[in-house]
């Protein structure tokens, strides 16, 4: 068996998570404010790219799952907020499904226009993993991007 996992869609939602973080935490202070802005801009610029007709419902979709996180937040409904980021990420695995080649520019926008408005601390934390592993025989394969724990 073998096996390849990779895919930009977990950075994107932790893109959005940690720019997320950063208004709720700095709501008062103007630059993290406008980190938002400038995701969410990211964000609506690759619908109006690769999806035009889809933008303008986008751009008013983001603006409300972030008033719904960011009161899911104040809520401290940890649930609601991953369900949210969730079904984003349902969202960007659909677009790439539906045209594979998109993942260069999903990456792009990543690393261009959504990883600069993070803090520095947050941009460590952003990151893909890329793994390969093959098995033969009765030979098993246990890969994790982070902790794992077996017990066998």
């Amino acid at each position: 068996r073998t096996g390849l996992s990779t895919s930009p869609i977990l950075p994107a939602q932790r893109h959005f998570s940690h720019v997320n973080d950063q208004a709720r935490s700095n709501s008062s202070r103007k630059p993290e404010a406008d980190a938002w802005e400038q995701a969410r801009a990211g964000a609506v610029a690759l619908w109006r790219r690769v999806r035009p007709e889809q933008a303008d419902t986008v751009e008013k979709e983001l603006a409300e799952v972030r008033t719904q996180v960011l009161a899911a937040r104040h809520d401290g409904d940890l649930d609601t907020e991953r369900a949210l980021a969730g079904s984003w990420q349902v969202r960007l695995q659909q677009l790439l499904r539906e045209d594979p080649a998109l993942g260069a520019e999903l990456r792009r926008v990543l690393d261009e226009e959504l990883t600069p408005v993070l803090t520095p601390a947050d941009q460590t934390q952003i990151g893909s993993i890329l793994m390969r592993a093959t098995a033969s025989g009765h030979g098993r394969v246990y890969q994790a991007g982070r902790d794992q724990h077996i017990t066998e």
